[in-house]
């Protein structure tokens, strides 16, 4: 379905040379847990769905409620570096919402609370700075059916938030999780699994000397292309737009809007 290049993306993306590596140790028993799916909110699923399975060439399986659809982009393979994606036109849903999988979402939720997130159950949690979280069983491989890789997949999450130290604390706190500083600034990422990178929350992903403005908390959702030129050259002839673009480290990033104006960026690494 979405192509394997999103694969064992761990490590740091901004390291020339030797990164200087500060570990986020747990603080408590963490229970077990991994980053899946990355539910976006958009104004059409329907047409989301179009565009972004156009884009990456990949396939999405819907599910309608009363209210709203969803669709669900799966990862190509069952690689724990890849994430879901999951389109929602619920229009009380924040713009993005971190899933993790987990074998007792009930715990999960119980132990955020205590963290100081808060949420009435497990699919509408958040952390202690308002990042919208989800808890979920692990999915039955054998109900999925995964087509072969496109040009691209759900590969990267940035979480930008006021206070990166307390994000760090509580994302170890929670399940175990480790960061390490990578540039200059204050930026951490994952040391395994899914690649999250925690950020300030006045951090611009491309146009990095210029500060957000009024900037909230949110994640912001990469999707790791085999091809940045030919990613770029769809984008535009699906009605999207490509705005700026900008090297992490040796990465090349582009932000973008799809056809509906939700934000996303184009991650390319040079070395796959």
């Amino acid at each position: 379905m979405l192509a394997g290049s999103g694969r064992d993306r761990g490590g740091a993306p901004f390291a020339t040379g030797t990164p200087e590596t500060t570990v986020t140790e747990p603080t408590s028993h963490p229970l077990p847990g991994l980053l899946r799916a990355l539910r976006l909110r958009v104004p059409d699923a329907e047409r989301a769905a179009r565009f972004f399975c156009a884009l990456l060439g990949a396939e999405s399986e819907r599910a309608s409620f009363d209210t709203h659809s969803e669709h669900r982009i799966f990862a190509s393979s069952t690689s724990v570096t890849e994430i879901d994606v999951v389109l929602t036109d619920e229009g009380s849903a924040p713009a993005a919402r971190l899933c993790f999988e987990t074998p007792d979402p009930e715990a999960a939720l119980l132990c955020a609370r205590e963290l100081g997130g808060s949420g009435p159950d497990v699919a509408h949690a958040s952390d202690d700075q308002g990042v919208p979280l989800g808890f979920q069983a692990p999915l039955s491989e054998g109900a999925l059916e995964r087509p072969a890789p496109g040009i691209g997949a759900l590969g990267v999450a940035i979480v930008r938030v006021p206070d990166t130290a307390r994000a760090r604390e509580f994302h170890s706190r929670l399940f175990g999780t480790t960061f390490q500083k990578v540039g200059a600034g204050d930026f951490w990422w994952v040391d395994a699994g899914p690649s999250m990178g925690i950020f300030p929350v006045e951090h611009d992903m491309t146009r990095q000397d210029v500060p957000r403005e009024a900037a909230e908390p949110d994640v912001y959702p990469f999707f790791v292309v085999s091809s940045l030129d030919l990613a770029v050259e769809r984008v535009r002839e699906l009605g999207g737009r490509t705005l700026d673009r900008a090297a992490l480290g040796h990465f090349q990033v582009w932000d973008c809007r799809d056809d509906q104006e939700t934000a996303f960026g184009l991650w390319w690494d040079p070395g796959r």
